[in-house]
């Protein structure tokens, strides 16, 4: 990897990190409330790259392309890395709302069972890197899932749509800010993971 790829990564983690840090108080949580953003930024971003990891995929068996399988393959990493990453600012930020973490929320719920469908196609195709198609089928698996799960799990202690249903532009606008630097993140790792493996 080289030392630009580093520093690129480096700097967007410090950047997210600082705006974070600046971010607007919430009339109910106060400071608080920022950790709640970067929580939410994370998600959408995860579940944006579980979608771009399953389009790439199908693009791939249609297609019959080894380019679009190995970046289905590394786009599913990212994917895990995030939602993975995703989950203690989850707590955190549950515990920042609620003064503690209930586990047994369909919210949390759902987001374990993401995970552990996901950490299990990304083992499978570590151990099964060839053919490359199978990365391609595999990685359709953990957005279908997500779908399902979305659709399905009702909320308990989570607010629907907080940041929509905001009344602040300045708190929308901020969480979109934070959203599109999470994003950039996203891209970083997917061409670090690349130039560690030169085959994607």
């Amino acid at each position: 990897m080289s030392k630009r790829s580093l520093m690129e990564l480096g700097g967007l983690l410090v950047l997210i990190a600082g705006v974070t840090s600046l971010g607007p108080a919430e009339k109910t949580l106060g400071a608080a409330a920022r950790i709640i953003y970067l929580h939410g930024a994370l998600v959408w971003v995860a579940i944006i790259v579980f979608g771009v990891a399953a389009l790439l995929g199908a693009a791939g068996l249609l297609a019959q392309r080894q380019r679009l399988h190995n970046w289905s393959r590394i786009t599913g990493q990212v994917a895990l890395i995030f939602w993975g990453g995703y989950l203690p600012f989850s707590m955190w930020s549950a515990r920042a709302a609620w003064g503690q973490v209930f586990l047994a929320d369909p919210s949390f719920q759902r987001a374990f069972r993401i995970l552990a469908v996901t950490l299990i196609v990304q083992v499978i195709v570590w151990l099964w890197p060839r053919p490359a198609w199978i990365s391609s089928l595999l990685n359709l698996i953990p957005f279908t899932v997500l779908v399902l799960e979305l659709y399905r799990t009702q909320q308990f202690m989570h607010p629907d749509s907080p940041i929509r249903n905001a009344e602040s532009p300045l708190i929308q606008i901020y969480f979109y800010f934070l959203s599109t630097l999470c994003a950039l993140l996203a891209i970083a790792i997917g061409r670090c993971l690349s130039k560690l493996n030169p085959a994607g």
